[in-house]
């Protein structure tokens, strides 16, 4: 079997027996040829060596490899120097209330000696933090900052493609097709996905405020470049700070690690949120079938040996945050990946199948399908999300990019090559035994004559 990869940051690699932990992106340092590259700029601390300085990481790895405030060492989690300041807290919030009145800047809520304590105890980075965008909740008595970054961690920045779809407005990028069916909805993906990405897509692509959220992150950062340029042409813009909100409106629980602090001068107290760990908010639907093109999927281990080959060169110097290593153990795809308790709670008690399915397939099944659903044009507008039991209208939604693929018009379709598609689908799967075919038979033609 081959070695797996582990992902390590150069500045890991480089002090193997330091130990390390990630505590605050200060703002997104923008890749202006294309935005869904861009990186976050992240304080650092080497705790074993006292020092804090900054480095740029893609948004995603701080959800799925170094969430905050945990210690690591040669890009492995160690339980040195543990942060027990941190608390696990799980708050219940109403999005619905939050609006411009209580977004603030952190330097609206907090001192400048307790910002210096989140960033490490060190005011190097002073400038920049105390004006990153949060949300201010007060409720039983007790006050909550949201900073955006930890919103947009945890529902945006979920896995890379999604760092870039986010950032270049392209939800489309993420799937072929969605069924916004709340009593069974579908989404069929382009390539494998976990169940709660999986809901999360369909969630973007279904929902008319998640769809407008998701791409409310890059017109922000248009206007924002817009604004800038239109006061100082010649001023170079380095990074942004983001603006994020939840992708729902609703009243829901959101798990969070967070740390308790004073602002010295007011002697306020305020739980800050550093991470969002699980949400239970309403994903759209009560069941959920995700279907993978099989044709991106390898089901025999034997087809591994008739994949192409493409020989890899490595530049001695690059551009890449993050360098590679060679992993010492045989199965190593979740050594670093987020801690999980427990599934996401937006799936809870909620049935989800998955399938595959041939991209010609689906391609044709899914002219079919829009024949019965719509009997007129597909209407490829997003439908509205709705509170949980009210019923949605049902919309089909087809990604443009799998839109403008070459396709035959319905009464063209010959239904025996679908059909004999599925059947060779059916043949594959090793749920049904004793499966047979008949090959095609030619049947006798008569031609009857009227007399006379």
């Amino acid at each position: 079997m081959s070695k797996g990869k582990s992902i390590i940051p150069d500045f890991m690699s480089n002090n193997p027996h330091d130990t390390f932990k990630f505590l605050f992106p200060l703002k997104l340092i923008l890749d202006e040829d294309k935005f869904g590259n861009s990186h976050y700029e992240v304080v650092i601390k080497n705790m074993t060596q006292n020092e804090v300085f900054t480095h740029q990481v893609s948004p995603e790895l701080l959800f799925t490899h170094f969430p905050l405030y945990k210690s690591f060492k040669n890009g492995e989690k160690t339980e040195y120097y543990p942060s027990k300041e941190i608390l696990e807290k799980v708050f219940t919030i109403n999005s619905s209330l939050i609006n411009n009145s209580i977004e603030k800047k952190l330097n609206e809520l907090l001192d400048e000696k307790t910002i210096g304590t989140l960033l490490g105890w060190s005011y190097k980075y002073l400038d920049i933090a105390k004006y990153i965008n949060c949300y201010l909740i007060e409720q039983d008595d007790i006050k909550i900052i949201i900073p955006h970054f930890a919103i947009g961690i945890y529902y945006y920045f979920r896995f890379s493609e999604m760092r870039e779809a986010v950032l270049d407005c392209n939800i489309e990028s993420l799937y072929v097709m969605c069924d916004d069916n709340r009593s069974n909805a579908k989404v069929v993906l382009p390539t494998p996905r976990t169940d709660e990405d999986a809901a999360f897509i369909h969630r973007y692509a279904c929902q008319q405020k998640a769809h407008n959220e998701f791409e409310n992150i890059s017109k922000y950062i248009h206007h924002y470049l817009k604004y800038m340029r239109g006061h100082d042409l010649d001023e170079e813009i380095e990074g942004i700070h983001l603006k994020i909100n939840f992708p729902v409106k609703e009243k829901f629980k959101i798990d969070t690690r967070v740390s308790l602090v004073t602002n010295k001068e007011t002697k306020e107290d305020y739980y800050f949120i550093h991470e969002i760990t699980n949400d239970n908010s309403d994903i759209g639907f009560d069941k959920f079938t995700k279907i993978v093109e099989q044709n991106k999927i390898i089901t025999d281990l034997e087809d591994l040996e008739n994949l192409s080959k493409v020989d890899r060169e490595i530049p001695e110097e690059t551009t890449e945050i993050l360098k590679i290593k060679d992993a010492n153990k045989k199965h190593t795809s979740t050594q670093h990946r987020k801690d999980k308790k427990k599934s996401c709670e937006s799936l809870l008690n909620i049935e989800i199948k998955h399938e595959t399915q041939t991209k010609d397939i689906i391609k044709d099944l899914l002219k079919i399908y829009q024949e019965q659903e719509n009997k007129d044009k597909l209407d490829q507008s997003l439908t509205e999300s709705s509170l949980k039991g009210d019923k949605a209208t049902r919309r089909v939604i087809i990604s443009s990019k799998f839109d403008k693929e070459e396709t035959r018009p319905l009464n063209e379709i010959d239904n025996f090559i679908v059909f004999r598609q599925y059947m060779e689908f059916l043949k594959q799967q090793s749920i049904i035994e004793n499966f047979t075919l008949s090959e095609i038979r030619n049947l006798p033609e008569f031609l009857i004559e009227k007399d006379g």
